[in-house]
């Protein structure tokens, strides 16, 4: 799984490039490489309760969801193009099944992830606002937790 994790760390540099992460969402539909991703390694069954993710399956969700966000935030039509792809119900399944393994740096790329996949709603001409309310009410008090949280800072550091 490291070596998966690596994979998706170059593409996730890549994304980082205006010109290269067009080409990655239209000529390579990288979209659909997003779906396959999410599919393959985090949404599993609906009735099948989860298995615990593993501390590489961890390490490369969080790789995953760094490529997705990178992707998604490059321009206002990436940002509508995801929900072609459902990204956001995968997210969101993924959110569902595995949140309660999640540390701070994962909660905070989900935060990212979903507030520039919200970016897209306003060219919607049908929103659906479902997912990003239900990730507010039912993650806010973690949410804040992590962001009011004062990290333990030693001397060393001061």
């Amino acid at each position: 799984m490291a070596e998966k994790s690596e994979c998706l760390w170059i593409l996730t540099n890549l994304a980082c490039e205006g010109t290269v992460c067009f080409k990655m969402l239209t000529q390579y539909n990288f979209y659909g490489l997003l779906q396959d991703l999410f599919t393959k390694y985090f949404v599993r069954a609906q009735d099948a309760k989860p298995e615990p993710l593993s501390d590489p399956e961890l390490a490369f969700l969080e790789q995953l969801l760094w490529l997705t966000t990178n992707l998604i935030a490059d321009t206002d039509k990436s940002h509508v193009d995801a929900f072609g792809y459902q990204i956001e119900k995968l997210l969101a399944i993924v959110l569902h099944n595995y949140s309660g393994q999640f540390g701070p740096e994962l909660w905070s790329l989900y935060t990212w992830c979903f507030n520039v996949l919200s970016q897209g709603l306003v060219f919607l001409q049908q929103a659906n606002y479902e997912i990003f309310n239900m990730y507010l009410v039912v993650h806010y008090q973690t949410i804040t937790d992590i962001i009011l949280s004062s990290p333990k800072v030693d001397d060393q550091e001061k």
